[in-house]
């Protein structure tokens, strides 16, 4: 079971008073609320799954989810009060194969089912976000030398949320949207301490049913068509007190959408490089120093439209002390 209440109020500061500006010689306009609400939201869940041994070779897993959702919306600057009270039952299965203990394939299948936090431009609550996943893939382990995982996926989903463009900081629900792709993971253990570790994600994006023809066909705001890391690391003496491990690895984050209208303005890609460096002190204490950013790279995080840009944090350097009981 789950509650909770929020208080959001979005407003801009409310000028000096000013008999008259000093161009026009009319009086300076007061910026009114755009947001004073107060949202209840309360919720219970209920969870059950099964895993099936059919042979020796496949294993079937099964579930469903059931949600219950109430939210109240009371929006104190036009004195309204939005409720609903949606509920779904989401079911799940995957199928394994898995002919050795090198080797195993599955495909899975699932509906999701979640309510939209917030309120739109006019205080009304948000339609719960509906979707359905199919997955494919495989799963490999090669003597504990090199393991990893690879599918393709495809996620359709209703009324998630994207940029409003007739007002800036808000949100609307689009009718659907379509998630597809592949994704990969390899990890390398070499001998003397050595670990590798690539990842790899293609991901195409769409809107695939809306209210208004101008998004149809846009891509997803801030989700890149290609992402990708590698990191390496070195551990002298695995986890024996004195060991010191070495470590880095590169970013990549492709060009992506940087609005949901389909304006074609695009965030360009970027990559980045991070290391850290670790002392074992004893078997329970350890002490950290990680660099984000090494290079103090410039870019383009994400935003909201091309007059709302966030740009990538820069050099960041923390300092850890970790002690295991």
């Amino acid at each position: 079971m789950a509650s909770s209440a929020a208080w959001s109020t979005n407003c801009a500061p409310a000028p000096t008073p000013s008999p008259t500006s000093s161009t026009g010689g009319q009086t300076k306009p007061v910026a009114p609320l755009n947001q004073n609400l107060i949202e209840e939201l309360s919720g219970e869940s209920l969870y059950l799954q099964d895993l099936v041994t059919l042979n020796s070779q496949f294993t079937l897993l099964v579930g469903v989810r059931q949600d219950w959702i109430r939210q109240t919306n009371t929006n104190l600057r036009n004195n309204t009060v939005t409720r609903q009270s949606p509920s779904q039952a989401s079911p799940r299965a995957a199928l394994t194969w898995a002919p050795n203990e090198s080797f195993s394939a599955y495909v899975s299948w699932g509906r999701s089912f979640r309510y939209n936090q917030g309120a739109d431009a006019a205080g009304g609550a948000f339609p719960p976000e509906k979707g359905e996943a199919l997955e494919a893939g495989v799963k490999w382990d090669l003597a504990g030398r090199l393991t990893g995982t690879a599918s393709l996926f495809r996620i359709d989903k209703e009324n998630i949320l994207v940029n409003d463009p007739a007002n800036s900081g808000f949100f609307i629900p689009v009718g659907a949207a379509r998630s597809q792709g592949f994704e990969a993971e390899a990890n390398l253990h070499l001998p003397k301490g050595v670990t590798a570790t690539a990842v790899y994600a293609y991901t195409d994006t769409e809107i695939t049913q809306d209210t208004r023809a101008n998004m149809i066909g846009s891509h997803l705001s801030n989700i890149p068509l290609h992402s990708g890391a590698l990191y390496a690391n070195w551990r002298s003496d695995g986890d024996a007190p004195g060991s010191v491990t070495v470590g880095g690895g590169v970013v990549y984050v492709g060009k992506r959408a940087g609005d949901d209208v389909n304006t074609g303005f695009k965030l360009p890609d970027y990559v980045t490089v991070r290391a850290n460096l670790a002392y074992r002190v004893s078997k329970a204490v350890s002490l950290h120093l990680d660099v984000e950013n090494l290079f103090d790279t410039y870019y383009l995080e994400s935003s909201y439209s091309d007059a709302w840009i966030t740009p990538g944090a820069p050099r960041t350097i923390t300092g850890k002390l970790r002690v295991s009981f």
